[in-house]
């Protein structure tokens, strides 16, 4: 009976490692595509899941919620379903972005999603995508049965432009064609 209860553990436990595993390996990452933000200015981050292919599985959909610490700095905009994706985000009030690919993706890098936003005023405002897995349609979601969560975030950071004028090259020939003007006026006076 110990034997069996020793197996049986033994054998939940491998099980529950090699799953931990598998699901380790995935990183969920956020791309800017232009990280130099200025207020006013319009900008993108893609949703990548990296090492995303579970042995033997097919990713058949994804979920998230976003999150922004400070709207005043940052405002979303607008999002874009990966191309390898059908935009189901309509259809669960719960969830902000949510796309599903049927009869699955083989690929290791998948992008998620596209995400537009616009930057609003001078600061540092973390943007995060946030995934509940206890629910059907949030997270990483495989053939299997499998949710990964895909919770991440990263720190944005706006500046204000101070635009510095210098001078054309036009400018600085007028102005020393100025100048020697006024030096041959004043030999020309002292002569006379």
């Amino acid at each position: 009976m110990k034997n069996k209860l020793l197996s049986s553990l033994l054998i939940a436990l491998f099980v529950i490692l090699l799953s931990a595993g598998q699901a380790s390996a995935l990183s969920i990452g956020l791309n800017i595509l232009d990280d130099d933000i200025t207020i006013g200015e319009a900008f993108t981050i893609e949703v990548w899941a990296n090492e995303a292919l579970l042995e033997g599985d097919k990713v058949l959909a994804f979920g998230f919620d976003l999150t922004n610490t400070d709207p005043s700095v940052v405002k979303f905009d607008s999002y874009t379903v990966g191309p390898d994706f059908n935009d189901n985000s309509t259809s669960f009030s719960d969830t902000d972005v949510a796309g599903s690919a049927f009869p699955g993706i083989t690929a290791d890098s998948i992008l998620l999603a596209t995400l537009n936003f616009t930057a609003l005023g001078v600061g540092n405002a973390e943007f995060g995508i946030y995934s509940d897995i206890t629910g059907h349609n949030e997270g990483l979601v495989y053939s299997s049965g499998n949710h990964v969560d895909i919770t991440s975030s990263i720190e944005l950071g706006v500046t204000d432009v101070t635009v510095t004028h210098a001078p054309e090259p036009a400018t600085m020939l007028l102005l020393g064609t100025g100048l020697l003007s006024l030096v041959g006026l004043r030999k020309k006076f002292r002569k006379a």
